[in-house]
């Protein structure tokens, strides 16, 4: 940004610059390349390729949610200070820790408290499939909606496509 920004006329500084800034960095690097993998390997010869690719892109996005939701959010909200200029420390320390902690990222670590600890026990049946789970009905619900989010995400990409088009 600080090289092409002032060659296209764009300022850091403006929220437009902050936005344009967002959008460059972090764009569609979640639901493409789970359609890419999905469409790429869908008829190869060994079934596992599409759930190792979902699988590494899923991975990549437990880190990048993270990050997206604290760093790009902050590149976007700057941090207001009190009017002196003077703030405690213990101030300073919870607007960094809400700055940090926004509610996505606090869902990726409970998330991964759960699938990570026998609490998974409570969602998931035991590679037998003999057991009862309790919460089952909660984790097929989510995942029905989880299955729904590529779709939904294309067609939101391609109307924008195509509204930016015409």
């Amino acid at each position: 940004t600080q090289l092409t920004f002032p060659m296209l006329g764009i300022d850091n500084d403006t929220d437009d610059g902050r936005c344009t800034a967002v959008c460059c960095s972090f764009g569609n690097s979640g639901v493409i390349p789970l359609i890419f993998a999905e469409s790429l390997f869908r008829q190869s010869a060994n079934a596992d390729y599409v759930d190792q690719a979902t699988a590494f892109v899923s991975l990549y996005l437990v880190g990048w949610s993270p990050f997206f939701w604290s760093f790009g959010r902050s590149i976007l909200i700057r941090s207001d200070t009190k009017a002196n200029g003077t703030i405690s420390f213990k101030e300073k320390l919870m607007v960094t820790l809400k700055s940090a902690l926004p509610p996505p990222v606090k869902g990726v670590f409970i998330g991964l408290l759960i699938a990570t600890t026998p609490l998974c026990r409570l969602f998931l049946r035991s590679s037998d499939g003999n057991e009862r789970v309790p919460l089952a009905v909660i984790f097929n619900s989510v995942a029905n909606f989880g299955r729904a989010a590529s779709p939904l995400s294309l067609l939101i990409l391609v109307s924008s496509l195509a509204v930016g088009a015409g």
